[in-house]
């Protein structure tokens, strides 16, 4: 079977090739403790390596993708791996595909990269390189994903690509209105560099960082694509948002709460029941991390706002009140 799928990996029909993967993936699962005997391992490397068609790199680096979730690879094999990729990567190619599927990766291995690179300042032109993806809608969303864990592993990398990802991260929220994946790792990524305490020390963070990106988010959180009130978890843009636009508080409520505040006052006497949620889901997040002071001064007009949306005609504001 193992023979099998390795030959079709070849075809240069998407539904045979992916079906091939599939197969070779579900045998590998049961196959585990035996990858390296069976030389399974060895086997999607040297196809990497020696590649000779798109089908081919196609298939072998979704295999290893599929099998890292299970198996660890050698360091030596590692580094053929990320050094192959970079390869690629560096070829002229139109094939969207294959370039997603190295981002990703690369992002997987993105711990091991820097110790790659003779210098910072090659580490860095690489990275920018990769952000050069950022012009590719079809590739946002392996980047985003990409900087995320590289920036994890080597926080210091945020001095020297901050101004482009905050660009890039505004524009999209903005525009990209409709990619709900690419929405979502763009969250995702600020979220984590918030939580993770990356961002926090960084000089622009409070001047710079926070009035760009939170009007964006907080556009976000109000762009619900449903008038009912779902019974489960909803995980959708809006509601990443949310989160987000809360792990910001509680690391820099001082700056910002007044922006919070400003939206709530806008928003709670907008046309739109979106906005009116908004602006309670903001009033939420405002009571969670304002200090006792600030409460005592918002409690009375807070009351006031909650008793008029309790009655509201829409139900997700009704709901956001209670």
């Amino acid at each position: 079977l193992f023979d099998i799928t390795f030959e079709l990996f070849l075809n240069k029909h998407d539904a045979i090739r992916n079906t091939a993967i599939h197969l070779f993936s579900l045998i590998a699962i049961t196959q585990i403790q035996n990858i390296q005997t069976l030389g399974i391992d060895k086997r999607l490397i040297d196809m990497l390596t020696g590649a000779q068609s798109v089908e081919t790199i196609l298939s072998s680096t979704e295999c290893i993708w599929n099998l890292m979730l299970h198996h660890t690879f050698t360091p030596d094999e590692q580094q053929i791996i990320i050094q192959t990729l970079f390869q690629i990567l560096s070829i002229q190619n139109d094939d969207m595909q294959l370039i997603d599927r190295c981002i990703r990766l690369l992002g997987s291995f993105s711990y091991l990269i820097p110790r790659l690179f003779d210098s910072e300042d090659q580490f860095i032109h690489f990275i920018q390189q990769i952000m050069n993806f950022f012009a590719c809608t079809d590739l946002k969303e392996a980047v985003y994903q990409f900087l995320d864990s590289a920036l994890i592993y080597t926080p210091d990398l945020l001095n020297f690509i901050i101004d482009p990802l905050l660009e890039s991260s505004v524009e999209d929220l903005n525009t990209l209105t409709n990619q709900r994946n690419i929405l979502i790792k763009i969250i995702v990524l600020w979220e984590s560099l918030v939580t993770k305490e990356i961002i926090t020390c960084h000089p622009d963070f409070i001047t710079k960082v926070i009035p760009e990106i939170l009007p964006p988010l907080i556009s976000v959180m109000q762009s619900v694509n449903t008038t009912h009130v779902l019974d489960y978890t909803e995980w959708e843009p809006y509601t990443a948002a949310y989160s987000c636009i809360q792990a910001f508080a509680v690391s820099q409520p001082e700056a910002v709460l007044p922006l919070l505040t400003d939206y709530i006052t806008e928003a709670s006497e907008s046309s739109s029941p979106f906005d009116r949620e908004g602006a309670i889901k903001s009033l939420r997040i405002i009571f969670q991390v304002a200090s006792i002071e600030i409460l005592d001064e918002l409690t009375p007009d807070s009351l006031q706002l909650l008793y008029m949306q309790i009655s509201d005609p829409a139900p997700r504001v009704r709901a956001a009140a209670v």
